[in-house]
């Protein structure tokens, strides 16, 4: 079982208000979120997303990753960048702020699902990308399906980190 850092995306936040720009956490991705992250860069991740989203959103969630790894988000006010999920142990998610008109309130929104294992130090794990609905409550459990998934992908990672490895 996936063991996380306590609280919950304190790497992610750890270094929250400092302007020092070196690195301290690695990223390492699920083979399933490379694939989820190429789609949203080719705009295929969800068909309801207008290209020019997923154009904004690859690069938003790149700026906080960028921002993960110094330990310089923000958790705190009414938008935070990350934010601990009340239905998971272990998963946090990445918030990129939305693009709001006047003319348009987004009908989707991204969310980037993460962990960090208490065991490897210094490591941000990104699990799994995935949308849902945006103003609209989510009432086919869309957001929850996918925190189910992203903790799996967490225990996947602890399952072969610790599973012994054959001889020779």
């Amino acid at each position: 079982m996936f063991v996380p850092v306590l609280p919950v995306g304190a790497r992610a936040v750890g270094r929250q208000g400092s302007s020092n720009s070196q690195d301290i956490h690695r990223l390492e991705a699920d083979p399933d979120y490379s694939a989820e992250w190429i789609a949203l860069r080719d705009n295929a991740l969800d068909p309801a997303l207008p290209e020019t989203e997923c154009r904004y959103l690859h690069e938003a969630f790149a700026r906080l990753l960028r921002g993960a790894k110094r330990g310089q988000l923000s958790s705190l006010g009414n938008d935070p960048e990350v934010r601990a999920l009340s239905s998971s142990p272990c998963v946090y998610e990445l918030r990129p702020p939305e693009r709001r008109s006047a003319l348009r309130r987004p009908t989707r929104a991204v969310r980037l699902y993460c962990a960090e294992p208490r065991p490897v130090a210094n490591l941000i794990l990104t699990l799994h990308l995935a949308s849902k609905p945006g103003t609209m409550r989510d009432v086919d459990g869309e957001q929850q399906a996918s925190i189910r998934e992203a903790e799996e992908r967490a225990n996947r990672w602890e399952w072969n980190r610790v599973r012994p490895r054959p001889p020779g």
